[in-house]
């Protein structure tokens, strides 16, 4: 699909080394199968196109973004906290 190269000198080095890699497009797998990371990292950027009202929401509401937050977060305090506040934010903007 696609090939990059990057060039890098060690920090004290003198002669720069090459790095190629090819990029193989795959199978795009289903979300549910990404990472709990990943997961939690698009809910949050769809929360915040929500909240901005940005043209690039799709398909997706503040409750699907509750129950991906629900699944993949983990038990820190910031990833919590985020869940109560994406629970808060469905709450107001569902009111009549």
């Amino acid at each position: 699909m696609a090939s990059f190269r990057i060039r890098y000198k060690d920090r004290f080095g003198e002669e720069s080394k090459l790095i190629e890699k090819g990029i193989k497009l795959t199978a795009n797998p289903p979300f549910e199968e990404a990472s709990r990371g990943f997961r939690f990292g698009a809910a949050v950027v769809e929360y915040a196109e929500i909240l901005r009202e940005s043209k690039h929401v799709d398909d997706i509401d503040m409750d699907r973004v509750v129950e991906i937050v629900a699944s993949s977060a983990d038990n820190s305090f910031e990833q919590q906290e985020f869940l109560s506040l994406s629970e808060q934010v469905r709450g107001l903007l569902t009111r009549p």
